[in-house]
């Protein structure tokens, strides 16, 4: 956007930094520029932010319309897009690579899905929250990767090499009009993003870890700042590296993903939960000391075998890392999400009985005959150790 607005940004003092900062000067000023203008948007709460989702729901899909129009424009439609031949270079089959790229597709719509009810929360219904996250998003998802995908093959037909990056692909027009608005509305749309999609979860998240300390408005800026201290230019060098990037912190979303689901649709029926004991110490949820063992072991269990494929994938010099082993953590989110959620029904109906009569009924507790927890919203969600506890000794526990 600023090099249509200003040709010569592109080149100004372009060799200052060097080889090794994987960013030319350009590429930085544009970064910082594009975090101070994002900052701001850290003050707003989400609902005042709803016009702002409001208008990018409907401006978006006719820029991704303009879009697949130029590629197919450009490519004389779809038949020499579909003619490209398949280019594999790191040794691994046509079928592993593509459930590589599933993976980092699902990644992505991971992420989004588990920081999903930050923002669904301020839903007026729940019949909203579940149509977003049942249509919208898988739908929308899709069409993105599906525009991606079009974008990479047109700029191998049209410019002879796979830019997989649209950003990079717009910075080759000639057309000054397209791409300063082409490059002002992906800034507008990644600013809504950053903002529900990362940085309050991340101001979320934060808040119950140090309630004491942060809020979410406090946790978003430190969000802000990690975002800029990591240097996320790295990340975007090349495809490989961003790939690599996109396939490795699914190792720990998968698992999160299938112990959530578990918990709620098979341990609990879907019947809800008694949401001011969620925050209530030595409540109906508390167990040993405010974590649940059972779902952070299933959680270890279905990390664990992945973390040699993510090292492999950051560094491939690290290690002796078989090939076989590499390709069986190409769907490494779905290994790790069914692992994780068998493992937490596993434990639940195996060994949860034992380790719940040890450790997640407090020492403390007391008895009586008149009192009894308040019941989550549909019905009591009881473990079955403490039912069998409280009919034996015809007693009910007192939080």
């Amino acid at each position: 956007m600023i090099e249509a607005a200003w040709p010569l940004f592109s080149s100004w003092h372009k060799q200052s930094l060097p080889a090794s900062a994987e960013i030319d000067a350009p590429g930085l000023r544009s970064f910082a520029l594009f975090w101070l203008l994002f900052l701001p948007f850290l003050i707003l709460t989400i609902p005042t932010l709803r016009w702002f989702f409001l208008a990018k729901t409907i401006i978006m899909p006719f820029f991704g319309v303009s879009l697949f129009t130029w590629a197919l424009t450009a490519s004389h439609g779809f038949g020499p897009l579909l003619s490209i031949p398949t280019k594999i270079n790191d040794g691994m089959s046509v079928g592993y690579v593509f459930c590589y790229a599933i993976t980092a597709a699902i990644s992505v719509a991971s992420t989004f899905t588990i920081n999903m009810p930050d923002v669904t929360r301020y839903a007026h219904n729940p019949r909203s929250s579940t149509v977003a996250q049942a249509i919208c998003l898988p739908v929308c998802l899709t069409l993105t990767y599906f525009l991606g995908i079009v974008m990479g093959a047109t700029s191998q037909v049209v410019y002879g090499k796979v830019i997989w990056n649209p950003l990079d692909v717009v910075l080759i027009w000639d057309n000054r009009a397209a791409k300063f608005f082409a490059g002002l509305l992906f800034a507008f749309a990644n600013i809504r993003t950053n903002v529900a999609g990362k940085s309050v979860p991340f101001g979320n998240d934060f808040m119950a870890l140090f309630p004491k300390y942060m809020n979410i408005r406090r946790g978003q800026f430190l969000c802000a700042i990690i975002g800029f201290a990591i240097c996320p230019w790295k990340i975007e060098a090349s495809a490989a590296r961003f790939l690599a990037f996109l396939n490795g912190y699914q190792v720990f979303l998968g698992p999160i993903a299938g112990v959530l689901l578990c918990d709620f649709y098979v341990v609990r029926k879907a019947k809800g939960y008694n949401v001011s004991h969620l925050y209530k110490p030595h409540g109906i949820y508390w167990c040993l000391d405010g974590a649940n063992l059972r779902a952070m072991a299933a959680f270890s269990m279905g990390m664990i075998p992945q973390l040699p494929g993510l090292i492999y994938q950051i560094n491939p010099n690290v290690g002796n890392i078989s090939g076989g082993y590499v390709n069986y953590t190409s769907l490494a989110w779905r290994d790790a999400f069914f692992f994780s959620r068998y493992l937490q029904f596993a434990y639940k109906n195996a060994v949860s009985h034992v380790i719940f009569c040890i450790v997640c009924i407090p020492s403390k507790r007391t008895w009586t005959k008149k009192t009894r927890p308040p019941a989550p919203l549909g019905g009591m969600h009881q473990h079955p150790a403490l039912r069998h506890i409280q009919m034996s000794r015809k007693l009910r526990p007192q939080l």
